[in-house]
This record gives structure tokens, sequence and C-alpha cells, in this order.
């Protein structure tokens, strides 16, 4: 008498159509055919202040979480104006407020006047946020990489305030004496405060 063959178990199963479908996701990724979804960027993470980081030309925003704004640009060139003063030529400011519009675009509304701002936002490093100015550069959506280039801003860090000194090594003006020649103590001079 003979047996009836065993089936497999299932571990051993090759299910070809379910391993070509991973093969063409992977080809197509590979191949830069399909994008990946940006990361979820929340309103929360875009409030703080940006710059370029360039010195010559330098441009900041300031997103604040009342939903207001402050967009500036200075240039290095100073002209003379009639009455003498000198002026960054070109420079601008424009204060309003702001929206997002996800999943990547914020919208600016500057105060009296007609108009908007659009701006895009892009994350890198996974927790960097950088603004996108196709005004500006209008190329920029198509060409932006996270190079540490001046065409995009970068999100500042914000400043760590100083920490206090320790009263043992603060020095205060009236408990510092000196001692003069004639070996009598004096106060030690006030600090120097210059007024411009």
């Amino acid at each position: 008498m003979r047996h009836a063959a065993r089936q497999l178990p299932s571990w051993l199963i090759f299910d070809v159509r379910q391993d070509m479908r991973s093969w063409v996701l992977i080809v197509l990724l590979l191949c830069g055919c399909v994008q990946l979804p940006l990361p979820r960027i929340g309103e929360t993470d875009l409030i703080g202040s940006y710059s370029n980081g360039d010195g010559f030309w330098p441009r900041s925003l300031e997103l604040r979480a009342d939903r207001t704004f402050s967009y500036h640009q200075l240039t290095d060139v100073i002209a003379q104006q009639k009455d003498g003063s000198m002026v960054f030529e070109g420079s601008w400011g424009v204060i309003g407020r702001w929206t997002f519009l996800p999943p990547d675009r914020i919208e600016m509304l500057p105060d009296g006047k007609p108009g908007r701002i659009e701006v895009f936002v892009r994350m890198h490093r996974g927790d960097q946020v950088a603004i996108l100015e196709p005004d500006l550069f209008p190329d920029i959506l198509k060409t932006w990489k996270p190079d540490g280039s001046l065409r995009y801003l970068k999100k500042q860090k914000p400043n760590k305030a100083p920490e206090p000194t320790p009263g043992p090594v603060t020095i205060r003006a009236e408990g510092a004496f000196e001692m003069s020649s004639s070996r009598k103590a004096r106060l030690a001079p006030g600090p120097v405060v210059a007024h411009l």
C-alpha cells in the first residue's frame, strides 16, 4: 500500500506573484520613479527663526506661535540718500500673518500690502526644517538639496540662556579692595558703562 503525498509545510511554498511585487517596488524606488511621501510636518515644528546664513545678503524669517511673522532681507549695497544718510539699497522687510497649508506650504499675508507670499517647507536630516522661497529662486522646488547653500532658509536653534555665575565666583565692586602703596585699603573703581 502506497502512502499519499504529504503536503509541504507552508514556509516552503514560494509565491512568485508576491515576490515579484516586492522586487518591482524595490527597482522603482532605486531608479527614482517612485517618491516616498514627505515626512509629516506640524505647525508647531515651524515656529521659530530661520536664516540663510549669508553675511552679505542676509534673509531672515520669524514665524511666531500667535501666527504673525516678520520677513527681512538686507543687502550689502550701501547708497547715500539726498539727506546724507546711508541706507542698504534693495533691503526690504515685511510683517503680517501666516497660515500653514499642509502638507508643505506656508502662506504669508503682509499687513497693509496686497498679495501674498508663498514658501514651502522641507524636512531633512530627520528633524531639520528648511524653508524654500520660489519667489526669489524660481527653480528651488525642483533643484533643492539639503546642502547648506545660501538659497534656502534654515531653522536656527534657539539661543541657550546663559547660566548664572555662582555667587562665590562673582566679584562685586563693593567687596573688592585694593591695597595702595601706603598700605591703606581703598575701594576698587566701579564698572565703566560706555554710552554710544
